[in-house]
This record gives structure tokens, sequence and C-alpha cells, in this order.
């Protein structure tokens, strides 16, 4: 039997064949400096004369609490979209931008009552784990851990937000403190209808007990692969974790030990013992119950992978898979939707950030999005990488961004508890960081131009100290919609 403590040999990646990386035309080239000294080149750009697919395209205002939340009901977005009753199937993209000093996020709560607990365990965690020193700091490490935007199904007139007692709500969070954050959020509402040529679908994925599971292939067959070879040009497949004791993520597809090193991280990034009846109305479920919701916020419900024009497949990176992450304790059956819709244009970056730290990506995104002519819609920005992430944050924070996310996944633990060694003591803490941050973010296009949150930056963040494995140089798939 092999110690937990002693290195394993992590299975051969040089024997496993890279897939073909699409050549996307027509090509161009360019380049935008970034600050840490890397380099964004954009490599080639294809482009999608469909007719787009975007439905409604307008913003909402959002009241917050005192203690900082703010509820986008069904009613509130029926009223804001009525396009949204009329739509078959499709996807409903919502972004925080103005108001709350630009330091806020959404996600989903199963109930509106969970708000303060979350708030609560959220600001502990930056302040204990993260070792932000002051509100400010605080603030814009949450935003860039939780997400400022998500991509909702919809089904039938309406979001499909799980059934019954799973049925979940809209939350937007805002972390700036209680004197700066003012009373409203606007929140960017981008509404794209599935019926001009997109695909729906809907899988099931089992799991035995709490952990970490890779589901890659399950996950994206929930749309027929003859759809998505059927398509006329780049796409998104957008796949949604219906259920909210679970949360889905990509990383490493290779070595198990990965795996099981993420859940033992969950469960000291997100300890049961400080949550349950201290924080949360609900102890009568249990302190897994508690644990969940807290750790769905953290890793996120969803995703938005790239689809390249000249196969029908999905953009995934070499070493990427599409994770299920139970959070509750038991065997358990997961439903996930899934949505294909087509996209105008699709560009390859490929970047070298000089080490650990920030870039900032967002002068490139922003060329992209003129060139790809759309007025309304969303740019998504996706890394092919397990150690690097992408995110909206404030660029006042990023030369302190990834040093707060260390914080929270210390390099000990490597000595201390980790199975993936192998590779270095930088690789398994970046695995887990990129989980926390996402290997994907979206970004709305108003007028042509990205709609950021004030202060705000599109930011590639590289958690290893000399790139990744083989290569120190990152690709970033840009798609717009």
């Amino acid at each position: 039997t092999t110690s937990p403590l002693a290195p394993r040999a992590a299975p051969n990646k040089q024997r496993q064949q890279r897939p073909h990386v699409q050549t996307l035309l027509p090509s161009t080239s360019g380049a935008a400096a970034g600050p840490t000294g890397g380099r964004a080149a954009r490599r080639s750009v294809s482009w999608c004369r469909m007719a787009s697919c975007v439905a409604a395209a307008r913003s909402l205002t959002v009241p917050l609490t005192a203690e900082g939340a703010g509820f986008v009901t069904t009613a509130v977005l029926r009223d804001a979209l009525p396009e949204l009753q009329a739509t078959s199937h499709g996807v409903l993209h919502l972004s925080a931008a103005g108001g709350a000093r630009g330091r806020a996020a959404l996600t989903l709560l199963p109930r509106a009552d969970d708000a303060r607990g979350v708030l609560a365990a959220l600001r502990r965690l930056s302040s204990e784990q993260a070792g932000c020193s002051g509100d400010d700091d605080a603030a814009d490490f949450l935003q860039a851990l939780v997400g400022v935007s998500l991509a909702l199904p919809v089904a039938g007139g309406a979001l499909a937000l799980g059934t019954g007692r799973e049925q979940q709500e809209v939350v937007a969070l805002s972390f700036a403190a209680e004197g700066d954050r003012g009373s409203e959020l606007e929140v960017v509402c981008t509404l794209f209808e599935g019926g001009r040529g997109g695909t729906a679908g809907q899988t099931t994925l089992r799991t035995q007990r709490r952990g970490c599971t890779l589901s890659h292939d399950q996950a994206i067959s929930a749309v027929p692969a003859a759809a998505m070879r059927a398509l006329q040009g780049p796409a998104t497949l957008s796949l949604w974790m219906q259920d909210a004791g679970a949360s889905l993520t990509l990383n490493e597809n290779c070595d198990p030990d990965v795996r099981h090193d993420m859940a033992a991280c969950f469960r000291r990034i997100v300890p049961e013992d400080k949550l349950q009846r201290a924080l949360f109305a609900r102890a009568d479920e249990g302190a897994d119950a508690c644990a969940a919701i807290v750790l769905r916020v953290l890793v996120g419900s969803g995703l938005c992978l790239p689809v390249g024009q000249q196969d029908g497949r999905v953009c995934t990176g070499t070493w990427q898979g599409v994770w299920l992450n139970e959070h509750r304790n038991g065997p358990a059956e997961r439903a996930v939707t899934a949505e294909l819709l087509p996209a105008r244009a699709q560009a390859t970056l490929s970047v070298n950030a000089g080490g650990r730290g920030t870039m900032d990506i967002t002068s490139s995104v922003d060329a992209i999005v003129a060139e790809a002519g759309v007025d309304d819609g969303v740019a998504h920005v996706f890394v092919r990488h397990t150690s690097a992430s992408c995110c909206i944050a404030a660029a006042r924070f990023s030369p302190r961004l990834e040093d707060a996310f260390s914080n929270v996944v210390p390099r000990a633990w490597h000595y201390d508890f980790f199975r993936h060694t192998a590779e270095g003591e930088d690789d398994m803490v970046g695995h887990v960081k990129s989980t926390l941050i996402g290997a994907t973010c979206s970004v709305p296009v108003r007028s042509g131009q990205l709609r950021l949150p004030d202060g705000a930056a599109v930011l590639l963040v590289e958690h290893r100290d000399g790139g990744g494995f083989g290569s120190s140089s990152r690709q970033i798939i840009v798609t717009v919609q």
C-alpha cells in the first residue's frame, strides 16, 4: 500500500498523443503586451456570417439589502425581458456591471435566506484564509473568486433552474463595505434563442459518494454529436448543473490522484464545523448541506466551452476534462442540461505570462470583439489549461490576486497530504486555484464594446512558476456570440 504522503509517479503524459489544435481561418496576427511582461499574440480567427441568435439585450436594476444581497427573481426577469416567455430553449447570460463600486458577483442559491450565511462564509474566507488586509482587497478577491456572470438554461419560456425543492434563485452579492456599496446594482442581460440554430439536451450523472468524478464524455454527449458536426461555424456548448448539492468544473483528465487531492482541499477550504449553526439557518439538513452551498458558490454551477468550426469538437485542452463535484454525503443522481449555440467569431490567443501572476488581456479580447462586428452579445474567454485561470477582476488588485489564492491553497499541502506530487510543489495547488477561479469567463458586449464592471479587467492568471506541463505558453480561445 502506498502512503498518501509518499510521492507517486505521475501517469506518462509524454506517451499520450496531443490532439490536433485547430487552425481557424482566415488568420491574422498581432500582439498586446501585458503588465507582467508576457505577451498575447492573436494566432487565428474564424468568422461566421450566420444571423445573430441574440433575442434580447437589456439591463435591469436590482436593489440590495443591508447585508449586500440582491435577488433577481423570475418575475423581475420576465418584466425586463418579455422575450423570455417566447423562447422555447436557449441561454440567458447575466453579468453584474454598474453599482456596488464594481465589487459584486452573481451566483445561485437554493433559498433566499442562505445569502446571509454565504456572505458571512465568504468574508471569513477572505480575511482568515486569503489574508486580505482591507475591505477593498477582500471585495476584489471575492469578486474574482465567485465570478461576475452566469449563463442560465432557458426551457419552455422560463429559466430551468431545477425543480421542486432544488429550485434555485439568482442572487447578486455585493462585497463592498457597507458604507460604500450603494443601494442597487446593474445587471446586464443577454438572451440567446436556441431555436435559431441551437440544440438542447440533458444527461444524468451518477456518483457513489462525495468527491470529484471525471464525467467529460457523458457531459459532452448531452448534445448529439451529429448536431455538433452539422455546425456551420464556431459555437459554444453551455453545461449547467441542475442540482444545488453539486458543481461542475474543468481540470486534469489524466491522473485520478488530482481528483482525490481536490476533494481533500474542498474540505479544508470550506470546513463544515465552522458553517453549521454558526452561519446558516438549515442545521437540520446536516453540515454537508451548508458546505455544499458554499462550495457550489466557489466552484460554479456551469461551464461554457468553445466548439470549433472544422470538426464540431469542444476545444478543451489536452489534459482538460469536465468534472462532477459531489458536495453531499452519499450516492446521488445529478441532472446536467446542455445548450449548443452558434457564434459569430472565434479566435485563439497564445500567451506567455512569464511566470506566476496575472496578465491583463482586455485589449486583445476587445480587439477581437471589434473585428467581429457584433453590436450586442457576449464574449466568452476560455483558457485551455488546468493550472491557469481567466477571470474578470479589479485591475488594481491584479498584482495581489494570485498571492491571495496562494494563501487559500498553500504549497505546504504538497507535503502534508497531496498524492499528486510528481510534477512539483506548484502543480497540484495550481489545479486547485484553477478550479476556484475557473477556466472560463464571459463579458457582455454592448454597442460593440466590452461591458465590464467599473475598474475591472479580463485577466489571465498563471498559477505555476514557469508555465504548464511541457511549455510556458498558454492558449486562450475567445468566442464572440
